[in-house]
């Protein structure tokens, strides 16, 4: 259909096969799911839609306020939503394959401090 955004389609079926891929193991977090799928939905209006829909809001500074914070409370929500699958797919992964959640989290702040060193 020409109507539609074929960047849009691709990014949701990616995204929506991560979110399928995920959900049989979200057992300890049943609404996790859900919570991604809404995620997903709301990360591809961000990124194709948000602008130029709230254009006009960007122009007055009342307005361009209440955006900043409804963006700031998407920063939240996402990382939220990342400690979730942390805490319900990755460590119960990482332990099942004999792998330290302590070495991993070590590991990340090592590289991270090393690729901060680089700046």
């Amino acid at each position: 259909m020409l109507g539609t955004d074929p960047w849009n389609k691709a990014a949701s079926s990616s995204f929506q096969n991560l979110v399928a891929k995920v959900t049989p193991l979200c057992g300890s977090d049943p609404e996790l799911p859900t919570d991604l799928t809404n995620a997903v939905k709301r990360r591809n209006y961000l990124a194709h839609s948000f602008w130029y829909d709230k254009a006009p809001e960007m122009m007055a500074d009342g307005p361009r306020g209440l955006l900043i914070a409804e963006l700031a409370d998407d920063i939240d929500t996402f990382y939220i939503l990342n400690d979730r699958v942390a805490v319900a797919v990755v460590n119960p992964g990482m332990e099942a394959l004999g792998a330290s959640i302590e070495a991993s989290e070590a590991l990340y702040e090592k590289l991270l401090r090393d690729a901060q060193q680089t700046d």
